[in-house]
């Protein structure tokens, strides 16, 4: 017998599975935006918010978007 699994997400999930934009920001609605560390290259989540900083995941030097 197949069983049968029903899952539920909010809109904030199903906008990060989907790969869509958030609600809040500067950057056309999204709240978050992809950045490059320019030190090590890393992808960084980062605010969608010009002139933040913020410190990369990998390498752990900050950076400014």
């Amino acid at each position: 017998m197949k069983e049968e699994k029903n899952i539920e997400l909010t809109k904030e999930h199903l906008s990060e599975v989907t790969g869509g934009a958030g609600m809040k920001g500067d950057k056309g609605g999204k709240d978050a935006d992809m950045a490059r560390c320019p030190h090590c290259g890393a992808a960084n989540t980062v605010p969608a918010k010009d002139g933040a900083t913020v410190t990369c995941w990998n390498c752990g030097k900050d950076f400014q978007i």
